[in-house]
């Protein structure tokens, strides 16, 4: 087999033992990593999973992946997340998870429901606290988004 076709070969190898992992969550970050402009990229990922892991998914089982999209409204990131089954012709979007910048507000974009307990809230106070921006000052958000 030519060498191409083996590098080829090794790469999908590769993402498919990645996504066969499933998610591996990080600790999550302390409100003084938050900055005052609000949350990274990573940090708003993290409380997707933490939502996610409150909607009860098992973030480890194998085939699962969270995917960062584009973001619907400015302020707001976007990640879905997807389940990947080698039984199934398709991958399965499981949840939309759409994440405040500014509060850590964390909406689900398919329910347009909004997350309320208290590991996140207890977050969200210090995220707050760091941006000056509280979750009340996005009243229309939701409606904006759904």
């Amino acid at each position: 087999m030519p060498r191409m076709k083996w590098l080829v070969l090794a790469a999908l190898l590769l993402a498919n033992l990645a996504a066969a992992a499933g998610i591996r969550v990080p600790p999550l970050f302390t409100p003084a990593q938050v900055a005052a402009s609000g949350l990274t990229e990573a940090q708003a990922e993290q409380l997707a999973l933490l939502a996610a892991r409150h909607d009860g998914f098992k973030l480890g089982k194998h085939g699962m992946f969270i995917e960062k999209n584009a973001a619907p409204v400015e302020g707001v990131y976007s990640f879905t997340l997807q389940y990947d089954s080698t039984q199934a012709l398709a991958t399965q979007v499981l949840g939309w998870y759409l994440v405040s910048r500014s509060t850590g507000n964390v909406i689900e974009g398919h329910k347009c429901t909004r997350f309320d307990f208290a590991g996140l809230r207890k977050i969200q106070t210090g995220i707050s606290q760091r941006t000056g921006k509280q979750i009340g000052d996005e009243s229309g958000l939701l409606d904006r988004l759904c």
